[in-house]
């Protein structure tokens, strides 16, 4: 099950487990309202808000798409496959300026992660949903260089001969593809104007990345991560002084985790270092965090809930008033505690912060 908060109206959007609808829950009269339609997706396992555009965006475990948030009308995908292409060849430009379009099934491919003038290779996510026995679903007439010079879509079989003419147009003798299905489930999303960005995890692959909500770029922030149930953001009010953070937790290795993030308009060409601010737990899922007051919450899926202060370490006394439950816990110059237990036949899923009215929301079900 999955939870986020609307802070401006205190509505809480949720996933019931049962008939798998989504509905929002006004936090000032009670009312709730379900989508229409939304029981007919497949199983959620991640959500997030875009609250500057009023947007609900969800995984499903095989996509990620987007909706109106008020009513759940104008269903989008936005990404539902990954393609790494590359193209060999010539006259792919002087420079990579001279790069006026990368195309792949119709969808432009902006992130160009390395140039010459004789290989061009672009990594993007397509708009698509794919069949599993729909393989490979991409092949190299899907594939377009456009430069100063002219276009080419796929490949050259005469290619020796083209570059005997002295054409200065791109000649393209083959294109490598690597194309995958995605297997997304925690989602964060950054709506500050001028940003738009949603950053997932990929189960597919073990990476996290960030998407933008504006044009086709993505990068690839961490690898090797293959069950991030969790994801937040941390983006202080001031970022000129301060870099934005994401967090993310490890369920498997039982850690949780923090990226420095760089600005966005910097491109990322490997993945981010790391750094663990806890581990020892059991099950890490659900993060929450509250921006202003440098708390961060999580749910364990063994039905507890732990509150962190990321600016504080934990006092001699906090030390010593520790659960011998969480005895195993290391979180080595932060502070955090215990604020809710479940039975223990409880799972926790999701969890969201009301930050405008300090409330706490948490999504658990019991399992059987």
């Amino acid at each position: 099950m999955v939870l986020f908060v609307q802070t401006a109206t205190s509505t809480v959007y949720f996933r019931q487990q049962n008939g798998g609808s989504i509905f929002a829950i006004d936090g000032r009269d009670g009312s709730q309202m379900e989508f229409e339609g939304s029981s007919e997706y497949a199983r959620f396992v991640g959500m997030a808000i875009h609250r500057r555009r009023q947007l609900i965006f969800w995984s499903d475990g095989r996509t990620v798409k987007s909706a109106n948030a008020v009513d759940g009308s104008n269903v989008s995908m936005v990404v539902g496959a990954l393609v790494r292409a590359v193209w060999f060849g010539t006259n792919f430009g002087r420079t990579q300026a001279d790069i006026l379009a990368l195309t792949v099934k119709g969808t432009r491919c902006v992130s160009v992660v390395s140039w010459s003038t004789e290989r061009v290779e672009c990594l993007v996510g397509l708009p698509l949903r794919y069949s599993q026995q729909h393989v490979p679903f991409i092949n190299q007439d899907d594939c377009t260089i456009q430069t100063t010079q002219g276009s080419m879509t796929g490949y050259m079989p005469s290619f020796n001969e083209m570059m005997a003419s002295g054409t200065p147009a791109p000649i393209v003798e083959r294109i490598d593809i690597d194309s995958s299905y995605v297997l997304p489930h925690a989602l964060a999303i950054d709506d500050r104007e001028g940003e738009d960005w949603l950053y997932w995890s990929n189960s597919a692959d073990g990476s996290i990345y960030r998407s933008s909500l504006q044009s086709t770029a993505i990068q690839i922030l961490q690898q090797q991560c293959w069950s991030v149930r969790g994801l937040a953001l941390s983006i202080p009010e001031d970022t000129t002084t301060k870099k934005s953070s994401l967090f993310f937790s490890l369920e498997s290795r039982g850690t949780i985790s923090t990226i420095e993030l760089l600005p966005t308009s910097t491109s990322v060409t490997s993945p981010l270092p790391a750094r663990v601010i806890m581990k020892g737990l059991r099950s890490p899922r659900g993060l929450a965090i509250d921006f202003a007051m440098q708390m961060l919450f999580f749910t364990e899926k063994t039905g507890r809930i732990f509150l962190v202060q990321l600016d504080k370490a934990m006092s001699t006394r906090q030390k010593v008033s520790i659960l011998p439950d969480d005895a195993s816990i290391v979180a080595p110059g932060i502070s955090f505690q215990r604020i809710v237990t479940q039975p223990s036949m409880t799972r926790l899923d999701g969890i969201a912060v009301d930050s405008k009215w300090e409330i706490l929301k948490l999504v658990s079900s019991l399992l059987v």
